[in-house]
């Protein structure tokens, strides 16, 4: 009995073991996703899985193992979120994220690959002086707004929100500058998703006022008329400027912030607006309306010469109709 006894007692004792593993293998957590699929440091990292409380750390494997203890992170049994509070990498790229489970007997540890992007950069800002709709492009390496650029969110200039024109890539951003009634100096930019924020670069962006226009000399005209367009803020730097009178549009040089000097080329008589419109990369900028400000008149009519032939200094005398073209000289 005593020898029939042990191997039975061997066999029990292996089950039990057996037992044990299969329980503790049963209660290892099990990491389904991580979202974003990419990011850089501050990325908040989002883990979905299940029995998620027994993992004991978060490893980042590039070439130096970046261990991330549990105790700066939020977890509970289905969900994990970590930060990588340190810049990682010099150029980025796809980097393996380990998941290490507190068990005896140890778990299988879970590995998913994470796209690094580190550090963030800034080339260049064009322009660096803008207004309420200014087109601002960014050049540099920027993280992912929410994991693979398949979707936007939001870039801050200080508080104000811009306006994404293109879709976000790891190396380009253009936006339309957010409105914004006074000046600022030294704005930041601030790209914003649902999963972080990243300040790009600080102090590298001014807002000026709005372009306002003030006066404009005539106030009616027929086509050839030169008209001034005096105002603030009239040039914005990196854009080009469209005039039009009525509908109709003008001529024009932009002369310095506060004065635009345009000739009327075309159109009807009647009432109507004057619109100031910038545009810069085939997208539409600063734009500026007064109301009911110019009258464009009917062309002039000469209906006499007097004389019909003269020597020099001879007085000329032309007559007609509508020959001072809405001006006074």
């Amino acid at each position: 009995r005593t020898k029939m006894a042990k191997p039975l007692v061997a066999v029990f004792c292996w089950f039990l073991l057996l037992l044990s593993w299969s329980r503790a293998q049963q209660m290892c957590p099990v990491v389904n996703s991580i979202y974003p699929p990419s990011g850089t440091t501050r990325t908040a990292f989002r883990v979905n899985g299940t029995r998620l409380t027994f993992l004991r750390e978060v490893v980042v494997d590039v070439g130096v193992n970046h261990s991330i203890p549990l105790a700066n992170t939020t977890h509970n049994e289905t969900f994990l979120e970590f930060v990588i509070n340190r810049p990682l990498l010099a150029q980025g790229g796809v980097q393996t994220v380990v998941f290490v489970a507190n068990m005896s007997p140890p778990c299988d540890n879970t590995a998913l690959q994470l796209d690094l992007r580190d550090p963030i950069s800034l080339n260049s800002v064009n322009p660096s002086t803008g207004q309420s709709g200014s087109v601002i492009q960014l050049t540099g390496r920027f993280p992912p707004l929410q994991g693979d650029f398949s979707t936007t969110s939001a870039l801050l200039i200080n508080d104000i929100v811009a306006e994404l024109l293109t879709v976000p890539t790891q190396n380009l951003i253009t936006v339309r500058a957010g409105p914004s009634a006074t000046a600022i100096s030294n704005a930041n930019f601030t790209l914003v998703s649902n999963y972080s924020s990243f300040l790009i670069t600080e102090r590298t962006f001014t807002y000026t006022a709005p372009a306002n226009i003030t006066m404009v000399t005539p106030s009616q005209g027929q086509i050839g008329t030169r008209v001034l367009i005096r105002g603030e803020n009239l040039m914005v730097p990196r854009h080009q400027l469209r005039v039009y009178l009525a509908g109709n549009e003008a001529s024009c040089d932009i002369l310095n912030v506060t004065t635009i000097s345009c000739t009327v080329m075309s159109g009807a008589p009647g009432n109507g607006s004057i619109l100031l419109n910038y545009t810069s990369l085939n997208f539409n900028g600063p734009s500026v309306v007064r109301e009911n400000r110019w009258i464009q008149l009917e062309d002039g009519v000469i209906n006499r010469v007097i004389p019909n032939a003269a020597a020099t200094n001879e007085t000329v005398l032309v007559c007609g109709d509508r020959l001072l073209g809405g001006g006074s000289d």
